[in-house]
């Protein structure tokens, strides 16, 4: 019996190192929205975004011709404080690089192509956000290892107690 309970605390020992050793983290997280503008050019789309630790952001801005074209687009990545961390004019791809956990806003906003005889347009964007964290940014695993452990050994001290009681 002595060395089943030896074996089971050799096991969540070996489970709890284990554990500890191996970090986890996400890989990449991604943003897609799909944004129609109406008019000559709309206020901006305000897209908001967490994030966990240091990394890079990169923005990717399609046109979508439907039902037009649109003439241009304008997108600028912007802290919680208000301070401007990168902006970019026109469609295509930008990565920027942030330098720590926060929440950002993204801003983005087009200017339509006018349709015959009108001061206004219509069109739509495509914008994709994927955020890549650093390498040094890894989540951690919760500590369950060490709560298994200690319910394993719980386990088995109150079953160990049950079998050796005295009963009267």
């Amino acid at each position: 019996m002595r060395v089943k309970i030896r074996l089971i605390q050799l096991i969540a020992l070996v489970l709890f190192v284990l554990t500890r050793a191996l970090p986890a983290g996400a890989n990449t997280v991604s943003m897609l929205d799909t944004s129609y503008t109406v008019g000559p050019s709309a206020g901006p789309q305000i897209n908001s975004l967490l994030l966990t630790g240091p990394g890079t952001l990169t923005v990717d801005l399609a046109n979508i011709p439907w039902p037009l074209p649109l003439a241009d687009i304008r997108f600028e990545l912007v802290t919680s404080a208000g301070a401007v961390l990168g902006s970019m004019t026109g469609f295509g791809e930008q990565s920027f690089a942030v330098s720590g956990a926060g929440t950002l806003f993204a801003l983005s906003c087009g200017a339509t192509t006018p349709l015959p005889g009108l001061t206004f347009g219509y069109g739509s964007y495509g914008l994709d956000i994927r955020f890549t964290p650093s390498p040094a940014s890894a989540v951690p695993l919760p500590q369950t290892a060490l709560l298994l452990a200690s319910g394993l050994a719980l386990a088995g001290t109150v079953r160990r107690r049950e079998r050796f009681a005295i009963k009267v």
